[in-house]
This record gives C-alpha cells, sequence and structure tokens, in this order.
C-alpha cells in the first residue's frame, strides 16, 4: 500500500496526518517509510534531523542516485525517514 498525503495549502495538516498515520500503521506492523518532500522540512525538523545533511536526504536519493536503504535514517517507532535537503 502506497499513501501521499499533499495539498497545497499551507497549515493544512500533512506533516501531522502523514506522522501520525505512520506511526499507527507502525504499531500495527506495517511496513512504513515517510518522505520528506516538503520545501520547509517539517518532518526532518520533528526528527531533529539537521536540514541539509546531502549525504542522507532526499537530494542524494535524487541528484547522486542512491538506494532508499541507504539514505533512510531509522525514526523509532515509525520506520525510515527520508529526510528533506535545502536544495
Amino acid at each position: 500500500m502506497r499513501v501521499a498525503v499533499f495539498n497545497q495549502k499551507g497549515g493544512g495538516g500533512k506533516t501531522t496526518a502523514a506522522l501520525n498515520l505512520a506511526a499507527a500503521l507502525a504499531r500495527d506492523s506495517a511496513p512504513t517509510m515517510l518522505i520528506d518532500l516538503d520545501p520547509k522540512a517539517h518532518l526532518t525538523a520533528i526528527h531533529g534531523t539537521a536540514l541539509g545533511e546531502a549525504h542522507n536526504s532526499v537530494f542524494a536519493l535524487y541528484q547522486d542516485n542512491r538506494p532508499l536503504d541507504e539514505v533512510a535514517v531509522i525514526w523509532e517507532g515509525v520506520g525510515p525517514l527520508i529526510t528533506a535537503h535545502a536544495d
């Protein structure tokens, strides 16, 4: 199953919905992965990862063609996260 949470309007609860959905699915032992494509990098900020770490981010995924499992950071209780990047 793939789920995307998106909307052009800011402040609509997209980050909260995505994080809580992933946590609920992970609690039921469903495989989860979050990919932060938000230009403001809210999921990355909530996780506590510094924005701009190109070696482990969505930027490295696209720019360097690195596999998902190489750029993902583990989020305890949620699953892997592909962090955002300023570029």
